[in-house]
Formats: C-alpha cells, sequence, structure tokens
C-alpha cells in the first residue's frame, strides 16, 4: 500500500513538473501578445462609442424629421413619450 502511495505521489510530482514547464513559456507568450490584444480592444470600444453616439444622433435627427411630416407629429409625439417612459 505504502509503494502505491509513494508511485502516486511521484506521478503526482511528475505532472506538476511537467505543468510547470510549460508555464513559463505560456506566461512569455501572453507577456507579447497582451499589449496588442489591450490596444485591440481599446480601439474596439472606441468604434463602439462612436456607434453608439452615430445611432442616438441619426435616432435624434429621424425624430425631427418625422416631426416635419404633415400627421406624423402626434405619433412622433407618443414616440417620444413611449422612449422617455411616460404614459400616452
Amino acid at each position: 500500500m505504502a509503494e502505491q502511495i509513494g508511485a502516486n505521489i511521484d506521478g503526482a510530482v511528475a505532472v506538476v513538473d511537467a505543468i510547470d514547464g510549460r508555464i513559463e513559456p505560456l506566461q512569455q507568450s501572453l507577456d507579447r501578445v497582451l499589449p496588442d490584444v489591450l490596444r485591440l480592444v481599446e480601439v474596439v470600444d472606441g468604434k463602439v462609442q462612436t456607434i453608439g453616439a452615430d445611432v442616438s444622433e441619426l435616432s435624434e435627427a429621424l425624430m425631427v424629421a418625422l416631426r416635419l411630416i404633415p400627421g406624423v407629429r402626434k405619433s412622433s409625439r407618443a414616440a417620444d413619450q413611449l422612449r422617455r417612459g411616460s404614459p400616452g
């Protein structure tokens, strides 16, 4: 029984040593790519914010344009109220 436990411990130590040998190269790879990944995240975040601002501006412009069309005033007012969460 003690021999089996010793063999299991030796096996576990071998696995840990093998994992340890792989961690450093993985860490080095991550260190190399992480700055590029962070820059990419910043670029994507900036684009998402720009798109959000553009959509907001387009929405406002559409609401203004709809108010200029005769007969749409009432429905655009209702849309404004719905957007704000006010009852019709």
